[in-house]
């Protein structure tokens, strides 16, 4: 097409008009999708060649006794060359309507007061709301288009959609009246699925119609943009309205925890990243850490009072998008849990006691030692004012228990504690009035000893790999597999099957359960189902003993972290649903329950999601929009016409012409290709073959077999 007159000076900025085909009477200019295919119609030549080289001259005898022969030939040769030329003339137009319709052939009416279907699709990306002249970009696509409705001829249908994630808009054809009156209501939307989607979905809705041209509102951002090179299914006409934009902008790209230390990096465009900014951090607490970035990076280290926090990273100066420059991060800190071990076997022999290999483990210096608090005590010197401020209690083969002391632990588990017991000789659920069976997550049915006389039986079960099951399933591949070396030749066995609201962790190879889980209120309690000193295994003396070991008390004390993204791009990334029933807190406070069996959770706010277990938080991650939408860099008008070029689109920016639009001429050529076969069909005699008749060669005469 000619260069396009643009509505207002900010929309000619970076388009160039590309040539027109050829222009019809009333302003109608027919151009081709696929314009190279029309080399296709040198195929012309070829019925052409055909047909003279049937028409050549032969040598004429003429003989007197055949006079009257002659001349009723001639009367009939009339009629056959008439037909010889409209068989050439079907033929070439069969040819060059299939060589048009696979060009993709139309019409793009210019003349004003052409009543056209229309679909108006806004660009409501996060860069939408960048700063241009002191508005928002989407405020000023919205006057534009505004305006743009007011010229257009009484009569008029539009369409609006937006490029939301599922979002279809007003997509009926109404007046431009009440597309008016729905652009007030229109604002960005962080599940942005890009404009390509967008224009496929706007050229479906002109097919229904029969035809028409799209009118995209954008502020020309690149990462909108993206993948346009693979556009299909747009035959229509793409407008552009360019609402400006690309200033300077700086945002917080990312936020990686450490240990104790928080790096915070920049991202930038249209300006230099290193440039110096001011980073600041603010803690729940009130804390706030500033510091100046060095080559785009800053690092803090703040004081983080409780396990899970969210601290607030603003940069400053941001940029013309004032929605990046404010970033949320969930940091974490290991607290120091607070261990009671009970002895329920105590031995003056060193080497006899029941906790050795426990107590050795757990202050062996390190990473370990530095997480756990713990103290021990035996199992009949144990009160109630023990249980008070611990955070998990580990029952070391327990033997008799009284009432008061029972009831004490199952109450502080209901609170929130945890309780691991594991077995051995002592371990009697009927003695002692049975106290110890309302601790027990499960029954017990039976001890198993092997070794003993019985050669037919293995004399030790090792541990089945593939039964592992969250959160323990890490044990089931690298080095921590190794505890499946373990040999165990005394167990209890357990009606864990039969009993509701317990589930087993691991499995030994015949399947008997090794650990065993019950939620207790909003505790935990879980059961190892063999010692953790020499007498019934060896499984002490391995190394993966201790990673068992402390995945088992973070785990039952409610501090092990679920393994989410620390953030989540809202329209991409998802939360898979947990082993367990958790809650997911939106920043609104708004609440969604999800179980094992529940849909993978999406986020559709931005900020801070918490993770909750029974009011208990557990977790969270940070919800963000496309951080590709910070960078304000733009595409060229020039750029996105050689790219549409490439999917067979035509993108210009938005004349002054409300009355144009391109009309798909692709149906009238296949129906006119469609009758010039058929009298092709009926001139070559193809048909009255059938009836037996001969047909008709290439010299315009009959053939018969002889």
């Amino acid at each position: 097409m000619g260069a396009a007159l643009c509505l207002y000076p900010r929309l000619r900025r970076g388009w160039r008009g590309a040539a027109a085909p050829f222009v019809v009477k009333g302003g109608q200019v027919v151009d081709f999708l696929r314009p190279a295919l029309l080399w296709g119609l040198a195929a012309l030549s070829l019925p052409i060649l055909i047909h003279l080289l049937g028409s050549r001259r032969k040598r004429v005898v003429y003989v007197g006794t055949l006079r009257f022969i002659e001349r009723a030939s001639a009367r009939a040769a009339a009629k056959w060359r008439l037909r010889r030329l409209l068989l050439l003339l079907a033929r070439l137009l069969s040819l060059l309507f299939l060589v048009a319709l696979f060009a993709g052939p139309g019409v793009v009416v210019d003349s004003a007061g052409v009543l056209l279907k229309r679909v108006v699709l806004f660009d409501t990306s996060p860069s939408m709301g960048q700063l241009i002249e002191g508005q928002r970009g989407l405020e000023i696509g919205k006057a534009l288009v505004g305006d743009y409705m007011n010229g257009l001829p009484e009569g008029s249908r539009i369409a609006l959609i937006t490029t939301a994630k599922d979002t279809a808009g007003q997509e009926p054809f109404v007046s431009p009246e009440i597309i008016s009156g729905s652009l007030v209501d229109l604002d960005l939307s962080p599940e942005d699925a890009g404009l390509v989607s967008a224009i496929e979905r706007a050229s479906a809705l002109l097919t229904a119609e029969g035809g028409g041209e799209v009118l995209v509102v954008t502020d020309m951002q690149r990462n909108s943009w993206r993948a346009v090179e693979g556009l299909r299914e747009a035959p229509y006409p793409v407008k552009v309205v360019d609402v400006g934009g690309g200033a300077t902008n700086r945002w917080v790209a990312s936020v990686a925890q450490q240990g104790g230390r928080i790096r915070v990096t920049l991202g930038a465009s249209g300006a230099d990243v290193a440039d110096e900014v001011t980073v600041t951090m603010s803690t729940p607490s009130g804390e706030a850490l500033t510091s100046f970035s060095e080559r785009g990076e800053v690092n803090f280290t703040p004081t983080l009072e409780t396990p899970l926090s969210t601290l607030d990273i603003v940069v400053d100066p941001g940029g013309a998008l004032a929605e990046d420059d404010t970033l949320q991060f969930v940091a974490t800190t290991d607290p120091v849990i607070k261990l009671l071990l009970v002895n329920g076997d105590p031995s003056e022999f060193r080497l006899m006691d029941e906790t050795l290999f426990l107590r050795q483990l757990l202050s062996s210096g390190g990473r370990v030692q530095s997480r756990f608090a713990t103290r021990t005590v035996r199992l009949s010197s144990l009160t109630a004012d023990d249980l008070q401020g611990a955070d998990a209690v580990w029952l070391a083969n327990p033997g008799e228990m009284e009432t008061p002391i029972a009831s004490a632990l199952l109450k502080r588990v209901e609170e929130g504690m945890g309780l691991i017991i594991s077995a051995g000789e002592n371990l009697d659920p009927e003695g002692g009035a049975g106290t110890l069976t309302k601790l027990l997550p499960t029954p017990l049915r039976d001890s198993v000893i092997l070794g003993g006389e019985d050669v037919t039986r293995a004399p030790y079960e090792e541990i089945d790999l593939q039964s592992f099951t969250a959160p323990f399933e890490d044990f089931s591949t690298g080095e921590l597999a190794l505890i499946a070396e373990a040999k165990t030749n005394g167990y209890w066995l357990t009606d864990s099957a039969l009993s509701e609201g317990v589930r087993v962790l691991a499995r030994f190879s015949n399947q008997a359960p090794l650990l065993v889980e019950r939620r207790e209120g909003i505790g935990r309690v879980i059961l190892l189902t063999t010692t953790i000193d020499r007498d019934w295994s060896d499984l002490c003396l391995r190394p993966s003993f201790l990673p068992l070991v402390e995945r088992t008390l973070l785990y039952v004390t409610g501090n092990l972290r679920n393994e989410t993204l620390p953030y989540m791009v809202i329209g991409i990334d998802e939360l898979k649903p947990p082993i367990e029933v958790v809650e997911v807190e939106s920043p609104s406070g708004l609440r969604t329950t999800l179980r094992p069996d529940s849909p993978p959770f999406t986020p559709t706010e931005t900020g801070a999601h918490r993770l909750l277990i029974s009011e208990r938080w557990i977790g969270g991650f940070v919800a963000r929009f496309d951080p590709g939408e910070s960078n304000l860099s733009r595409i060229s008008g020039e750029e996105l016409q050689m790219l549409g070029e490439k999917s067979g689109v035509t993108f210009s920016a938005l004349d002054s012409s409300q009355g144009s639009g391109r009309r798909d001429l692709s149906p009238l050529i296949a129906l006119l290709l469609a009758l010039a076969m058929v009298a092709e069909a009926l001139l070559s005699g193809r048909w009255s073959r059938i009836k037996g008749s001969p047909p008709m060669d290439v010299k315009g005469g009959f053939s018969r077999d002889r």
